[in-house]
């Protein structure tokens, strides 16, 4: 269904268009069917339906939770209803790029689902000399278009993200390893007693990121001035492991692929691309993440006396 199909029921041919399924579609009492699948769900057995929505109900053992235990099915909810998505190729990885201002650090968890919902939801073309998906490369209305679907695609490709924007990034200023590692524990220290977001629930948040990031390829663009990307990956994975201040034993793992070999890098950019659009509005924070306080004690004196500073944003999947 998530890719649209053609099949023989009850001697007719049923043609769906790609769809996102919501398992409550079933409680519903269609009266007069319209789409295809109104039409093909009203004509199912009545002993089929009832089945289907008890199932629905059951813990554990119901078929929407076997299915997302069992990683072939993603839940989600969007808008306050409940989403089904399948998982078209199974594996996590991480993806790290940059637009403008504002990099990203995308946690994936259903990258080739991500990439066909680009493809068959959203009609955006790949870039045709490297064939590739890439945010700069976009006409104005794609660009719009692919800013209101963001947090459907967040949601169908992505555990978490978090995203800095900072002029540390730019033209003239060639990031080097102390300022990556400042706009880390930026991020996830301070703020002790802060009311939502205290020491106890920033360390909480990094090592949520460290779980997802540790042992995990991860597919860096070279956007990054004089830092290459394995040290980029390098410097990430082992900052996130920080417990008390000390580094942790952990295992950084850099995939060794160029922007046009890797899906992940490809949605990394172009989540990266309508965070920093929105930024520029401004609309603040990009939706649809949510502000994640930045520690600026760790952006150094002689680059404050420089004017610069950074901002964090974060997001989190609601699975449902």
């Amino acid at each position: 269904m998530y890719l649209g199909c053609d099949f023989r029921y009850d001697h007719r041919t049923i043609s769906l268009n790609p769809q996102i399924f919501s398992p409550y579609f079933i409680l519903r009492e269609i009266k007069t069917p319209i789409t295809p699948l109104e039409k093909y769900v009203k004509h199912l057995p009545s002993d089929f339906l009832a089945n289907a929505r008890s199932e629905m109900y059951r813990k554990d053992r119901g078929w929407i939770n076997r299915g997302v235990n069992e990683g072939i099915i993603i839940r989600f909810i969007e808008e306050g209803e409940t989403k089904l998505i399948p998982v078209l190729q199974s594996g996590r990885t991480v993806g790290i790029d940059s637009s403008r201002n504002t990099f990203v650090v995308c946690c994936l968890d259903n990258v080739l689902t991500g990439i066909r919902y680009v493809e068959k939801y959203l009609k955006i073309k790949r870039d045709i000399r490297k064939n590739e998906f890439r945010w700069n490369n976009l006409n104005s209305v794609d660009k719009t278009y692919l800013i209101t679907k963001i947090n459907t695609l967040l949601n169908i490709s992505c555990k978490a993200l978090f995203a800095i924007d900072t002029n540390l990034i730019n033209s003239t200023n060639r990031l080097t390893h102390n300022q990556i590692i400042g706009l880390i524990q930026g991020c996830f220290t301070g703020y002790e007693n802060n009311s939502t977001q205290n020491a106890e629930y920033r360390q909480s948040l990094r090592r949520f990121f460290f779980d997802l990031c540790n042992n995990i390829s991860i597919h860096c663009d070279p956007d990054f001035g004089r830092i290459k990307p394995n040290d980029i990956v390098r410097l990430l994975v082992r900052n996130l492991s920080r417990i008390g201040g000390r580094i942790q034993p952990c295992t950084p793992s850099h995939a060794t692929l160029s922007s046009h070999e890797s899906s992940s890098i490809q949605l990394a950019d172009l989540i990266a691309g309508t965070f920093s659009t929105q930024i520029q509005f401004p609309i603040i924070p990009p939706h649809p993440t949510k502000h994640l306080l930045f520690n600026d004690k760790w952006i150094s004196r002689k680059d404050k006396r420089k004017k610069r500073w950074a901002k964090a944003y974060y997001w989190l999947r609601e699975d449902g």
